[in-house]
């Protein structure tokens, strides 16, 4: 199966005089570079509209405690093993030291293929994502084709990528974060391929769908979320996976992962809610919270100071006769801790 580095790879540029952001070639990634993502929860993460003078509405998003950075570094060519099957590659990245994807930035964003010191998997036909410069309403096609031996298997794999630039507006994180003038990317994927182990022959198909959203507050996207859906076929015997991936970029890091209230001290309840819902929270010091919610337009509709509140539980009653069905997002700000719950209204 063919392993993309595409995603993080996208760069930017100064937006156009009319607001709108364009991708140049002018910021690619220098060696030393680094960019950190982290794997946010994915439960009712969904793409938004296309179009221009969207605004993005996803305040809701977190990053279980659990989840762990992944940093890409940018390095030279020659460091990565094999570099010598890839001539055309000005670039390298790796997020572990082991794993290299080559890339080349000119006039397009192009990838090679990606090397290990076991195994390289050289695109016969070269990917080209799209030529620079890149803005709202620009589309791009291209194909790349892979054929390679791993493990006793034989590897085939010929397939085509569609990248959109098909929005642009604005995108609201968590942390009450806003990011105005961003362009959204979308990467649609669609591969077929064989992997033949001595007479057994497993043929599958794979349709991916990328929704990048960038900006000139980093040169690396600020939320990616991206589903796959593959279908393996052996003989009689036919598998469907599907997967989905919500990524967000380390600038956002302090509005998500830095809350300290969460799930185990806050939290909203009935929820889905009618006319009104309880906030539960446990306080270890003195403290001071501003509650908020907020709509998925980015208004807030309900505000309520609780001050001078001592150590203890809470459990304090919300009224919501006046809201409209739909999801929200309830806010407790205080001076040490914040924190942020999704409450559908029915």
């Amino acid at each position: 199966m063919k392993k993309l580095y595409i995603f993080t790879l996208l760069l930017i540029a100064a937006f156009s005089s009319k607001g709108q952001y364009t991708i140049t070639s002018s910021i690619a990634p220098n060696v030393g570079d680094i960019q950190r993502t982290w794997q946010a929860d994915t439960t009712g993460i969904v793409a938004g509209p296309a179009g221009t003078n969207q605004i993005w509405n996803y305040l809701g998003i977190t990053v279980p405690s659990t989840v762990a950075v992944t940093s890409q570094s940018y390095v030279t060519v020659n460091t990565a093993p094999n570099y010598t099957a890839y001539p055309a590659a000005t670039m390298a990245n790796t997020s572990d030291g082991i794993n290299y994807g080559m890339e080349s930035y000119g006039a397009n964003l192009t990838s090679y293929g990606q090397t290990s010191s076991t195994l390289s998997v050289i695109y016969g036909n070269p990917l080209t994502l799209f030529a620079f410069p890149f803005s709202y309403g620009m589309a791009s096609s291209d194909t790349y084709s892979t054929m390679y031996v791993s493990g006793g298997s034989s590897y085939v794999t010929n397939g085509s990528y569609t990248t959109t630039a098909d929005g642009w507006g604005t995108l609201n994180m968590p942390g009450l974060k806003s990011y105005a003038n961003t362009l959204r990317i979308k990467l649609q994927g669609y591969a077929t391929g064989s992997i033949t182990t001595g007479t057994t022959v497993v043929t599958y198909t794979q349709t991916s769908t990328n929704y990048i959203h960038i900006c000139a507050a980093s040169k690396s996207s600020i939320l990616d979320i991206a589903t796959t859906t593959t279908t393996a076929k052996s003989g009689t015997f036919t598998n469907v996976a599907k997967g989905k991936t919500v990524k967000v970029n380390d600038i956002i890091f302090t509005g998500i992962r830095e809350e300290k209230l969460n799930s185990s001290n806050f939290s909203v309840y009935p929820n889905p809610a009618a006319n009104s819902a309880n906030l539960w929270f446990v306080l270890t010091n003195n403290e001071s919270y501003e509650m908020s919610i907020t709509n998925t337009l980015g208004q807030v509709v309900r505000a309520t100071s609780y001050n001078d509140l001592a150590p203890g539980t809470y459990n304090l009653a919300v009224d919501l006769k006046d809201l409209r069905s739909g999801i929200y997002y309830v806010r407790l700000k205080g001076k040490e801790q914040e924190g942020i719950q999704k409450l559908i209204i029915e």
